[in-house]
């Protein structure tokens, strides 16, 4: 991803795109216009992201961040059944929840089994599952996905941005 990064702001004066943990890097530069994060916020140390972000930015500084809410699942019967099956498996996968936000763009990704546990795997929700158990659970939502709906099953989601400016 960071030579993608790289490269796509290979034009813009200034752009750096540094490979490190937010936590670990020790920033060389302050007054930046924009700190973003997407899908990745949550994962950083809260005792860390707030006050290093509010450090680089410049007074009047963005902070954007970006990440996905998930808004439902067609066909229509399948956010039941995955919860069912998957949450026999995996109790964090039986919750749903609701987010507030600022600006919401929607999309849809339409995923075969193996891309549906592959997307499902980014959010950590399985991370408390030993490898076996990560394991299983991919086969029984791939063969879910495939025996009961068709081989695809399709994600709404929304892609949400919150911005905010250091004052």
């Amino acid at each position: 991803m960071a030579a993608i990064a790289r490269a796509r702001l290979a034009h813009v004066p200034g752009a750096a795109v540094v490979q490190e943990s937010f936590e670990r890097w020790e920033p060389t530069v302050h007054g930046v216009n924009v700190v973003a994060s997407a899908n990745a916020w949550q994962w950083l140390d809260p005792a860390v992201r707030w006050r290093k972000a509010a450090d680089l930015l410049a007074a009047d500084g963005h902070l954007a961040l970006l990440w996905h809410d998930l808004i439902g699942y067609s066909p229509p019967n399948f956010a039941a059944r995955f919860a069912e099956v998957g949450g026999a498996l995996n109790p964090a996968l039986a919750a749903t929840s609701e987010a507030a936000a600022s600006t919401r763009y929607p999309f849809t990704r339409s995923l075969d089994g193996e891309a549906f546990v592959a997307t499902l795997n980014t959010y950590g929700v399985n991370d408390a599952l030993s490898t076996v158990e990560r394991e299983r659970l991919a086969r029984v939502l791939g063969a879910l996905i495939d025996d009961e709906f068709g081989g695809v099953v399709h994600k709404h989601e929304d892609a949400v941005l919150h911005l905010a400016r250091r004052r």
